[in-house]
């Protein structure tokens, strides 16, 4: 059988019969919509020119392969003597997860509740005692994605202080607080790197020194970086304003 010959395509440029090259019609036009093109059904033109739109207006994050579980956290900052801390709670050794870890008062967010604020407000509650009208949200820090298959939304909420606490003693084994500039302090801070628990590259780990006899670490370490980043960044302009010492 005889073989057949190669056939080679190009996408731009094609040879003419008379041997002059030939542009093939553009399909996108300079900003990087799709041209129409002749000989298409018209519900294919309404179905690309749709989706273009869609998906130019709302850009999709990235997400991981596996289901997530929606979670919020409290982060509840308080200001004692001039000095801004930050409230961690250590949960006890009888809940299922994250047993005698350092962490925000938080927890799933339920069907009823609308959305990260009003969960993280309401584990607060239930956990520590803290009234949700006594406390001011300031705004929500980035979203973070655990290795236990949580996506955390952190609450960054002002309580006052002081504030009476009512810890549920099956959930939270105790509460303290941590200064911000001591958090803000690099001294402080260690990064470590770790294999996740399935297969892949290491990750970094952060982890604070003791205070108070607790540790924290991992998830919660985390969100605290993203905090003191912001109080950095105002400590910073203020001084810079004022010339005086960073704030505390």
């Amino acid at each position: 059988m005889a073989s057949r010959p190669m056939l080679h395509w190009r996408s731009r440029r094609a040879p003419s019969p008379a041997g002059r090259p030939v542009e093939s019609p553009p399909t996108t036009a300079g900003d990087g919509r799709p041209i129409p093109i002749r000989g298409r059904a018209e519900g294919s033109r309404d179905l690309t020119t749709y989706l273009a739109a869609r998906l130019d207006a709302h850009p999709r994050p990235s997400r991981p392969e596996w289901d997530v579980i929606p979670a919020a956290v409290l982060v509840p900052i308080y200001e004692e003597h001039g000095r801004w801390s930050v409230l961690y709670t250590r949960r006890t050794e009888t809940v299922d997860v994250h047993r005698g870890q350092v962490s925000f008062p938080g927890g799933r967010i339920d069907p009823l509740d609308h959305g990260p604020r009003e969960a993280a407000l309401r584990e607060a509650e239930e956990e520590v005692g803290i009234p949700s009208e006594q406390v001011e949200i300031l705004g929500t820090l980035g979203a973070l994605l655990t290795v236990t298959q949580f996506e955390v939304t952190p609450v960054l909420g002002r309580i006052a202080w002081p504030c009476p606490l009512r810890l549920n003693t099956h959930e939270v084994a105790c509460a303290f607080g941590v200064p911000l500039d001591w958090l803000a302090d690099p001294a402080h801070l260690h990064r470590q790197l770790r294999m996740p628990p399935i297969p892949g590259r290491e990750i970094a780990v952060y982890s604070f020194d003791p205070y108070l006899g607790e540790t924290i670490w991992g998830a919660t370490a985390r969100i605290t970086l993203d905090l003191v980043a912001l109080w950095r960044g105002f400590a910073g302009a203020k001084k810079k304003r004022s010339g005086s010492s960073p704030l505390r």
